[in-house]
């Protein structure tokens, strides 16, 4: 059974700052490796040390999408999106110190 996804406010307000071009790719990366089963490790989804962001991590291209996810009720949740550069992520213009 698929996952749901769930935008917090946050990452909505961040995924409206990029290009549509970006959004589209962040969106289609997010239904295809989220939905089907967001646990699961791979090359481009992974396990966060502890921070107050979120728990896990989805690259796509140089952008990063922050979320956790709620097994009782099959939901996906987008805490934050942000963009890399080099080795540094900017969440809304922001850099961010992740672990």
């Amino acid at each position: 059974m698929p996952f749901e996804i769930d935008f917090s406010p946050e990452a909505n307000e961040h995924l409206d700052g990029f290009r549509k071009f970006d959004q589209t790719q962040i969106l289609h990366s997010i239904e295809e490796q989220l939905i089907p089963d967001p646990l699961v490790i791979t090359r481009r989804k992974k396990e966060m040390r502890s921070n107050l962001l979120a728990t896990r991590e989805l690259r796509t291209g140089d952008f990063r999408i922050y979320y956790d996810v709620d097994v009782q009720r099959r939901v996906v949740l987008i805490r934050a999106i942000g963009h890399k550069l080099h080795n540094r992520i900017f969440i809304a213009g922001q850099e961010v110190d992740l672990p």
